[in-house]
């Protein structure tokens, strides 16, 4: 049973400059949280423009305040006993979005304007309290990485004896099933984009969960893979200040624990993204924020989940198509009217250009192998069915019709080739006989035409093989670069 704590904080205190966006994403993240989770809890206050925005969350949000923070942690307390009493599993989402910094003693703290959330406070108040079977923590925030629990790593430095072992090795074990997932690995400002309406960490977050992340198709996102992700999808903005480096640790006891997994949504509708040429979808909600992006590879499709929004735009290049996803399964893209975009949106992809740049087992594993966490584990494929009229349209299998006419030119030269060695070898026994004789073999003579015409004609349908091949390889090429 999944359980969700979103919190937004644009205002950091009098000391910091007040965020635009935070409030924004922590009402976008609540949306996507929300149809996976069993209730989950919308801790902001919108300014005037994300009152407008949201206005269905603004019943629903409470301050991001302590005291909030405290009613809310008390309640999932009880929630989390009563199932854990019945045997069902449970899971907690920890996200946060708007300032943090590091105090003195270097421990890192959450902004909650003129009130401050600790590591410990953090680990001990709110994810140890709640006691989750497993609990993801996500932070968007500058200095996030110091609000990661490091286990025994914090304690002084000494000279361990036997009778504090023990101690130390609860110390170790309390992180055990917390995840962690950070927008920065050093002390760096959280980066937001006017042009995105948000922060590009919480962005690309949203993105990976919503389907863009899934590498292996399982339709579960992984930390590795949604780490990827977001690191190989800032460094494809042209502002380099937008680059992210991201720190992620799975829950030690389940390294493998997803971030999403699409099986779980609720209602579920879900945009088919085809395979096709290297570029990047972009996808935006009813009020024209940009709602996720996904980079189409040559070698596999993807599945995008719709939620929160009852119509889409989705932005292919220079051209853009209306969706209206009013009944649950899939809407295959190639199912779309696209027309020419009547406003260039490619701004909003950090308000420069964006290069596609893609994340493929090839890539992962590369990724994986610099740090600890793990190659995601393949599940079963993921697939949902298509809504009736949102199929995908037929397409001819011009490779496979080119790899069929290309193996038969081949076979076909094998028998011209065969036939001309045959042709070859009656004619030289027919010259034999003949000069042993002086007469000509008239069956011979016979065997030796139908030799030549066999090769004959076998070398004409290799060059009507070869040439149906070329002309359907072809068409694929065209119809691939079409897409």
């Amino acid at each position: 049973m999944s359980y969700a704590i979103v919190i937004g904080a644009n205002d950091g205190g009098p000391a910091r400059q007040r965020l635009s966006y935070a409030d924004d994403d922590a009402a976008r993240m609540f949306q996507t949280l929300s149809p996976v989770v069993r209730r989950g809890f919308l801790l902001t206050t919108f300014d005037a423009v994300s009152a407008k925005a949201h206005t269905e969350l603004t019943f629903v949000a409470e301050p991001a305040s302590l005291k909030s923070l405290a009613r809310v942690v008390g309640e999932l307390k009880w929630e989390m006993k009563r199932h854990q009493e019945q045997g069902t599993p449970t899971e907690l989402w920890v996200y946060f979005a708007g300032h943090g910094d590091v105090d003195d003693g270097g421990e890192g703290y959450l902004a909650l304007a003129d009130e401050r959330l600790s590591r410990r406070q953090l680990q001990e108040w709110v994810v140890d309290e709640v006691g989750a079977d497993v609990q993801h923590v996500v932070i968007d925030a500058c200095a996030s990485y110091f609000m990661a629990s490091r286990g025994g790593k914090e304690l002084p430095s000494t000279r361990l004896t036997p009778k504090m072992f023990d101690a130390v090795e609860a110390h170790r074990s309390k992180p055990t099933q917390t995840g962690y997932l950070l927008s920065t690995s050093t002390d760096a400002q959280v980066q937001e984009s006017d042009a995105m309406g948000g922060g590009v960490f919480s962005h690309l977050l949203r993105s990976a969960l919503l389907g863009a992340g899934d590498v292996d198709g399982d339709g579960r996102v992984e930390y590795a893979e949604a780490a990827a992700f977001i690191d190989r999808g800032s460094a494809g903005y042209e502002d380099a200040r937008l680059h992210l480096q991201v720190y992620a640790r799975p829950p030690l006891q389940r390294p493998h624990a997803a971030l999403s997994d699409l099986r779980r949504v609720r209602a579920g509708r879900f945009l088919r993204i085809p395979k096709g040429r290297l570029a990047t979808v972009q996808v935006y909600d009813d009020g024209g924020s940009l709602y996720a992006q996904v980079t189409r590879q040559p070698d596999r499709g993807a599945w995008l989940s719709l939620q929160g929004s009852a119509h889409f735009v989705v932005v292919d290049g220079a051209d853009e198509a209306h969706l209206h996803p009013d009944r649950e399964g899939g809407y295959a893209m190639s199912s779309l009217t696209f027309r020419r975009s009547p406003r260039h949106r490619g701004a909003a992809l950090g308000g420069g250009r964006h290069a596609s740049l893609a994340v493929d087992e090839q890539f992962l594993q590369g990724f994986t192998s610099r740090g600890a966490l793990l190659f995601p584990r393949r599940g079963d494929a993921f697939d949902v069915e298509l809504v009736d009229g949102y199929e995908a349209p037929f397409r001819m299998p011009w490779l496979g019709i080119s790899s069929g006419l290309f193996a038969g030119a081949g076979l076909s030269a094998a028998v011209a080739l065969g036939g001309t060695g045959l042709n070859l070898w009656a004619f030289s026994r027919l010259q034999q006989q003949y000069d042993e004789t002086g007469v000509v073999d008239g069956p011979l003579t016979l065997e030796l035409e139908m030799y030549r015409s066999v090769a004959s004609g076998a070398m004409v349908l290799t060059g009507v093989f070869a040439l149906g091949g070329a002309a359907t390889l072809g068409m694929w090429w065209l119809e691939e670069g079409a897409e």
